[in-house]
């Protein structure tokens, strides 16, 4: 019995030893050298990351969550401002009390592309997206491969 709680102990152990990965250095602005900086502040926004929102204002889609809740988005404007685009979305949430309720159902979102990063920004009393105000959703370099479509029958697609 002693032998083979020896050997369930080892095996975990090698195990967790050769499984550990380390984990990968996120970059600190701060630590960069001062002309990756101007680089990076000088850059045009990512098209890999404009290329998942749509590109044509008027655009308008639909989000049907859990149980009942829902909300419409239409795509009001598209900014350039620099080095950065930003996409105005405003919207409704689907009132499921039928008229009962007397909370403001209107949403409005702000979607910022940098050359490093997909952020967004919502007000809206009843939009159940995210527990947070502002949320970076996605930064570069994407370690997976993305893909959108749009009802818009624009597809695309990178590694």
């Amino acid at each position: 019995m002693r032998k083979l709680y020896l050997m369930f102990i080892v095996g975990m152990a090698l195990l967790l030893v050769a499984c550990h990965v380390e984990p990968k250095k996120i970059d600190d602005p701060q630590e960069l050298p001062m002309e990756d900086i101007e680089l990076a502040q000088s850059a045009p926004a990512s098209e890999q990351l404009t290329a998942l929102l749509p590109n044509e204002v008027g655009y308008e889609w639909r989000y049907d969550g859990f149980a009942e809740y829902g909300h419409e988005m239409k795509l009001d404007s598209i900014d350039t401002q620099d080095t950065i685009m930003v996409y105005h979305v405003s919207g409704m949430v689907d009132d499921v009390s039928d008229g009962e309720s007397k909370k403001d159902y209107n949403l409005n979102i702000t979607y910022t592309v940098t050359n490093r990063a997909l952020s967004q920004k919502y007000e809206g009393e009843m939009l159940m997206d995210s527990n947070f105000k502002e949320l970076e959703l996605l930064r570069l370099p994407l370690p997976w491969r993305c893909s959108a479509a749009f009802a818009i029958h624009r597809r695309v697609s990178w590694r």
